[in-house]
């Protein structure tokens, strides 16, 4: 018995000739190969313009950062330095003043997370539990 791909080659053998031809014909009508004049020749000039972008973009940046720096004044670091830092206990009694804000904020949050919400109607077990009929 015969596998597929026989039974392919055998049906189509005859057809590989004409793709041949058609082949050929169609290298014929392209031109033939490229020059290697035309793809060797790139120039400085070429290779600038394909960057012209990153280039400019480039230069905005380098305008921006001197444009930036020429501003500021070489007595601004001095003056921070110079300046008192705060003492260890203004520090301490900062961070507890932070630390109750945070605390306060905290169980003020959950204290709205705990709370029913009113808009929802009540569950249904609560209803069954309201509306029971007492039998006597």
């Amino acid at each position: 018995m015969k596998t597929p791909k026989e039974i392919l080659l055998a049906r189509h053998s005859g057809v590989q000739g004409k793709l041949d031809n058609i082949r050929t014909e169609a290298v014929r009508n392209m031109g033939g190969p490229p020059s290697t004049k035309d793809t060797q020749s790139f120039s400085l000039l070429e290779f600038l313009r394909s960057l012209r972008w990153h280039l400019a973009a480039a230069g905005a940046a380098c305008a921006l950062v001197l444009l930036l720096n020429a501003e500021g004044s070489a007595e601004a670091p001095q003056r921070m330095a110079n300046q008192a830092s705060p003492s260890p206990s203004e520090l301490l009694a900062a961070v507890q003043e932070h630390r109750r804000e945070l605390l306060k904020w905290e169980d003020e949050t959950a204290a709205a997370l705990d709370a029913p919400d009113k808009t929802l109607p009540p569950r249904r077990s609560e209803l069954q539990t309201t509306n029971v009929m007492q039998i006597v």
